[in-house]
């Protein structure tokens, strides 16, 4: 092999070394910010109903690519993971940048959490493929090219993160409760 296919083989398992290295580790980025619209008791439960939005912002570069999980705080105690009430929309901000969703969770509850699953820019293998297909080497060096290829992961790496909504205090009085049930 000549010393020309030597170094371009090398430099380019050092590029690619150094594209999925920096795929894989990186800072949590801001995907998403939560915020409350509306809440209301539910007239003779001890429910309330909530309305929140969720806001993508704005240098996002992730798509969520599981359905989100939420949670409830009640009594100072995180309830266990529930599936969120998306309906027919299986992803968030899918096809938005805002999306509003309405639920009902305990009238104690003093805050709620959304965990979101999400991965940043598209596939690594086909960056890695192209990379290989523009620079000339996966025709140079096909056997190469099929090894760094392999090592390549198909999808982005699934990342998690949580977002927190603390709830303001719910001091409503039955009275209260029911005249707003009945729209006065």
């Amino acid at each position: 092999m000549s010393r020309l296919k030597v170094a371009t083989a090398g430099l380019s398992v050092a590029a690619l070394a150094a594209i999925v290295v920096s795929l894989t580790i990186g800072k949590a980025d801001e995907i998403a910010k939560v915020s409350l619209i509306c809440q209301k008791p539910i007239a003779n439960s001890d429910l309330q109903s909530m309305t929140v939005e969720f806001r993508r912002v704005e240098t996002n570069r992730a798509s969520f690519s599981e359905p989100p999980r939420m949670q409830v705080r009640v009594k100072d105690q995180w309830q266990e993971l529930s599936a969120f009430p998306a309906g027919d929309n299986t992803y968030l901000l899918q096809h938005t940048n805002r999306e509003s969703f309405s639920f009902t969770i305990p009238a104690r509850a003093s805050s709620c959490r959304f965990q979101l699953g999400y991965r940043i820019g598209g596939s690594p293998f086909c960056r890695a493929y192209f990379f290989l297909e523009n620079h000339g080497i996966r025709a140079r060096a096909p056997a190469l090219s099929k090894l760094i290829l392999a090592c390549v992961p198909r999808e982005a790496r699934l990342r998690q993160t949580t977002l927190e909504l603390p709830l303001p205090a719910q001091t409503w009085s039955s009275q209260a409760a029911e005249e707003l049930a009945r729209g006065n």
